[in-house]
């Protein structure tokens, strides 16, 4: 006999019924079995009881399962989208970039592009109508984004009024083409924002995603640099990134990075060109102008280095450096009721307190205020023109005199200057490279006896600049010009060059 069939199988259990049975055919007294009936009947209702407590509890569960998933997605949503358009945010964008570039590498014929683009001259709205309708542009702004893309694609607000799309090319790179086109044919359409009729545009940059990125910081870096050639070209384009902008951004942190060294070591110098009466030729006074003695590169004029210092934030620096060093050069050259003038950028005048501190830095200096004038551009009077103005004013209760620089370049009228206290006003060279040549342009005489005649009229003195030929002097001499500037005169140089001339010499 096998060992199987000795193996013993377990009883199965007896039902309550069947217990009562058995204590019944074994003799059980009835009250027994009523009582055991009645033991039986409470642990059945026990025995319900718990099972409607564990469905209960399960269905409690589940619905607190719910609303934590829920309220999960809600914090992911928040944590992952922008408030107030509710597109992507930056950390959401960055994720899925991370994504189609890990994906790009596994399947190179798979490929992406990312538009990096924001609002052209958003601050005029901003500062014009205020923020309210300025969210409510980048509000409408969002909605037409969504509207020029596909599924596939992925629409996101990174800061302000910068958003980024990441565009599924698949095997067509230049597909984004047509995303691009649609989005500059969705903005031509006026939007309706604080009771006013709004012409908004952007600028774009692309970057297409290939093999050669390894990280997402690459990828926004070239859009960005391409974002800023857009700009750079006019505005409301778009423009793809290639090599040469990568060098030229390249260039530009280079030259950043240098700059600021420079403040550091002091290596900006004040170089000073005479302005003169055109009659005689006696100097009146002088324009300083900045130079760079760079380490290696000798000699910088400011078209070599202006532009970038602009666009890194360190012009105001190196202006107050620059205008330490030329009233405290130009000092002995102050004699005869000559004058300084100094150009000035848009960006001080943002400053409440740049009328104060550039009257101290001449107390600091000794120069005396009413040897200076202040150059400003038609674009400085136009960006905040009260604000300007009120600068204007205190500058010209301190004694400074203000002149207005490259005028006919800009955008003012004739007529608009009167709003400013002014004391001068700079023809721009432009009007004068045609003059003295026996063919000279009508348009460039008209605007400069116009302007001669607006200087008469608002006692102001007219100062051409490019003058370079005795024929240009001759001519403007004839117009009833007085005042000139230009190489025929002298060309810009260091102070000490003026000291030993004689005829600037104190």
């Amino acid at each position: 006999m096998s060992h199987a069939a000795h193996t013993h199988t377990p009883p199965r259990p007896l039902s309550a019924m069947a217990v009562l049975e058995c204590l019944a055919r074994d003799g059980a007294s009835a009250e027994a079995l009523a009582h055991l009936q009645t033991l039986l009947n409470d642990l059945d209702q026990r025995m319900a009881q718990s099972e409607r407590a564990v469905r209960e509890r399960t269905l409690e569960l589940q619905q607190e399962i719910a609303m934590r998933e829920q309220m999960q997605y809600q914090l992911e949503h928040l944590v992952m989208h922008d408030p107030l358009t509710d597109l992507p945010n930056r950390l959401f964008i960055r994720d899925q970039l991370h994504r189609a570039l890990a994906g790009l590498h596994r399947h190179p014929e798979r490929g992406f592009a990312l538009l990096y683009l924001d609002v052209d001259r958003f601050k005029l709205f901003n500062d014009s109508l205020g923020h309210q309708a300025g969210d409510a542009v980048l509000y409408e702004l969002a909605q037409r984004l969504r509207e020029c893309v596909r599924p596939t694609d992925v629409v996101g607000r990174l800061s302000g009024d910068e958003f980024a799309i990441i565009v599924d090319t698949g095997t067509k790179p230049h597909a984004v083409n047509h995303v691009a086109q649609r989005i500059q044919r969705a903005m031509q359409q006026p939007m309706h924002i604080a009771e006013r009729e709004l012409q908004v545009s952007v600028s774009i940059g692309i970057a297409i995603g290939d093999d050669s990125y390894r990280t997402i910081d690459e990828v926004l870096h070239d859009a960005d640099v391409a974002l800023y050639q857009a700009k750079a070209a006019g505005r409301q384009r778009y423009v793809f990134f290639d090599e040469a902008q990568g060098h030229a951004a390249l260039q530009m942190l280079e030259l950043e990075q240098q700059l600021r060294k420079a403040l550091q070591r002091q290596e900006f110098v004040p170089f000073f060109q005479p302005i003169v009466a055109l009659d005689s030729g006696q100097v009146l006074g002088y324009e300083a102008l900045i130079r760079w003695q760079h380490p290696e590169r000798g000699l910088l004029t400011p078209g070599a280095f202006l532009a970038v210092a602009e666009q890194t934030g360190l012009m105001e620096a190196i202006d107050w450096q620059m205008y330490r060093l030329a009233c405290s050069a130009a000092r002995p050259l102050m004699h005869s009721g000559r004058f300084l003038t100094m150009n000035v950028s848009p960006r001080h005048f943002q400053s409440p307190n740049f009328g104060q501190a550039l009257l101290q830095l001449l107390q600091d200096t000794g120069f005396n205020p009413h040897h200076l004038h202040v150059e400003v551009t038609e674009t400085t009077l136009l960006g905040d023109p009260a604000a300007v103005a009120r600068v204007l004013q205190q500058l010209k209760e301190a004694g400074i005199g203000s002149a207005l620089d490259d005028f006919g370049t800009g955008y003012s009228s004739l007529g608009y200057v009167h709003r400013f206290p002014l004391a001068m006003v700079k023809i721009d060279r432009s009007f004068t490279s045609e003059l003295g040549q026996g063919s000279t342009q009508p348009r460039s005489a008209a605007i400069i006896a116009a302007v001669l005649g607006l200087g008469r009229a608002l006692e102001l003195d007219v100062v051409v600049e490019g003058i370079e030929t005795e024929a240009q002097r001759q001519t403007l001499l004839g117009m009833g010009c007085h005042y000139g500037q230009g190489f025929y005169f002298g060309r810009p140089q260091p102070v000490e060059h003026w000291l030993q001339d004689p005829g600037h010499a104190a």
